[in-house]
């Protein structure tokens, strides 16, 4: 099923789509969510071996580590044993995991080495238990992991062709200075059609318009790149004349600059997202941030943001809610706009309306390549009928 109805407009999906429904939810989460590189950290988080931070994502506590033998590894926060959660510190350096319950020891790649009282080979297999791991991918510090067990095509590949320009601002070597979590009351893909158009940014993002001009998404060029049904996408889009940076003052908001990045990058908003939004990363001349859409359940979702500077500027060249100010505000603007549109979609006489083909064309691709996915699913069938 397409979502085009004639060349000058679109709906977005049918009201059921977005509401309570756990058996849609699930699917989502098998066919859309479960099958992705998603964000997970940054290597100057995990220096050295041992080194290790917790993510939160889509109901799952991840752990990643730098191994023994300096690698970056991802696993799942549970023990094979009885399913408890074996650490609880959102980061530090450990020796081994350990869990708390039954101690139940695994060395740092996720191997179980101990198991009191169960010998290896006699009761249990140690190599068939050891902590469950994840697909990891790393892209110049960046590090993407995939929650379902098959790895998903190499992600380092389509940033290097999507988006070549990022490579300028030396992603490596920046350092994480602030991460907030926003919690939205809708369904995820209520916030993913939010995103994907500025067609309420003039009059909803005061902020962000500062620098941000709407007009740019309305152009023939951003309309073309909008309708490659492509799961991933990168945008390299100018900021208002007389504007450095994303932020109030339009001015950098952070004394040192990442990278070598030519005049030519400076003044722009650069970026690579995957296609649902769950990891976008935005650079700026002064600073970079990662953009994360979440869902927890069919009708609460989450935003996660995630501040970077370059990991040579002094905690006195940058204010940190200067730095987030734009973005912070932004996110908590859509959010109530988000919520809103939830509350309306409640109503069992509203049916979609038509979208506009030059300003929100990112939803119509972005929805063709969601049924693709969810293509074979019983719910979403039943739904479309």
């Amino acid at each position: 099923m397409s979502l085009l109805e004639n060349p000058a407009s679109f709906t977005t999906l049918p009201r059921a789509f977005y509401l309570d429904d756990p058996a849609l939810f699930e699917g989502e989460m098998e066919r859309v969510w479960y099958r992705q590189w998603l964000y997970l950290a940054h290597e100057s988080e995990i220096p050295k071996p041992g080194d290790y931070v917790i993510r939160r994502l889509l109901g799952e506590s991840v752990i990643i580590v730098r191994t023994a033998s300096g690698e970056v590894a991802a696993m799942l926060n549970v023990c094979r044993h009885r399913g408890a959660r074996i650490v609880d510190e959102p980061c530090g350096r450990l020796k081994r995991f350990v869990c708390p319950y039954h101690q139940w020891t695994y060395d740092l790649d996720g191997g179980l080495k101990a198991a009191p009282s169960m010998p290896n080979s006699e009761v249990v297999d140690y190599e068939a238990l050891g902590m469950i791991r994840l697909p990891v991918e790393t892209w110049q510090g960046f590090v993407f992991g995939c929650l379902g067990a098959s790895t998903p095509e190499p992600l380092a590949g389509e940033i290097a062709t999507l988006a070549p320009f990022l490579a300028d601002y030396r992603p490596a070597r920046m350092r994480r200075i602030e991460h907030r979590t926003y919690t939205c009351r809708a369904n995820w893909k209520v916030m993913l059609e939010n995103y994907l158009e500025c067609y309420h940014c003039a009059g909803s993002h005061p902020e962000f318009c500062i620098t941000a001009d709407p007009r740019v998404r309305g152009t023939e060029e951003f309309n073309q790149q909008a309708h490659d049904e492509h799961p991933y996408w990168g945008m390299d889009v100018p900021l208002r004349k007389g504007t450095s940076s994303a932020s109030l003052s339009g001015d950098y908001v952070c004394r040192t600059r990442l990278g070598d990045a030519a005049e030519s990058a400076l003044h722009r908003a650069r970026s690579f997202g995957t296609w649902s939004a769950s990891s976008v990363i935005y650079f700026y001349a002064d600073y970079a941030m990662v953009h994360q859409l979440a869902p927890l359940s069919p009708t609460v979702s989450e935003f996660h943001l995630t501040w970077f500077v370059n990991e040579s500027a002094a905690d006195g060249e940058f204010d940190v809610n200067e730095v987030a100010h734009v973005w912070d505000m932004t996110t908590r603007q859509d959010v109530e706009l988000i919520e809103r549109t939830q509350d309306g979609l409640g109503s069992r006489r509203y049916t979609p309306g038509p979208l506009s083909a030059k300003h929100e064309p990112y939803i119509r691709s972005s929805l063709n390549i969601y049924l693709a996915m969810m293509a074979g699913d019983p719910r979403a069938a039943e739904l479309l009928r």
